[in-house]
């Protein structure tokens, strides 16, 4: 008999877990990941309840509040559209000007957001941020997921992401 099999009991009996119960786990993640809307962008509807925006890979969800995306990417894609719109359209240049708008005070702890996300570009608050620049525009994109769900981005959907909205 092998030394110490009983030690291997507890990781086997996990990994057994996670694979027969994989559906009751995948509803107790991050709701931004269970739809994937890592941004946990909210729906938005006019005065006669139609949506005031559609994003490219939207599909009809079960959260009434949330979007639903096909994929993580296009998740990450609206996020990049939505941050856009907001530099380039709203003038919101800064991290602190971006967060105060995407995650208010009435919902969040903005301030906290503004922070972690600042900490995590190594970017000052007040500093003008340069969305054309690719790699910056990433880690913006991935510390805001981050902090809306508290799982690390994998670099790999939010690039994807960028392609998607440079497509």
């Amino acid at each position: 008999m092998i030394k110490g099999w009983k030690y291997l009991l507890i990781p086997v009996a996990i990994i057994l877990v996670l694979i027969l119960f994989r559906k009751p786990i995948v509803s107790i993640m991050a709701k931004g990941y269970k739809n994937n809307n890592p941004g946990n962008i909210r729906l938005t509807f006019d005065s006669v309840g139609n949506k005031i925006i559609v994003y490219q890979g939207e599909i009809l969800g079960s959260n009434n509040s949330f979007r639903t995306f096909e994929s993580m990417a296009y998740g990450y894609r609206a996020m990049f559209s939505l941050l856009t719109h907001y530099v380039n359209t709203e003038g919101l240049n800064t991290i602190r000007k971006i967060i105060s708008t995407y995650a208010p005070s009435s919902e969040n702890d903005t301030e906290s957001y503004i922070n972690e996300v600042s900490g995590l570009t190594n970017i000052a608050p007040d500093d003008i941020i340069d969305i054309t620049d690719t790699d910056f525009f990433q880690q913006l994109v991935a510390a805001m997921s981050y902090q809306e769900n508290g799982i690390e981005a994998d670099m790999t959907d939010v690039n994807s992401g960028l392609n998607l909205l440079y497509a």
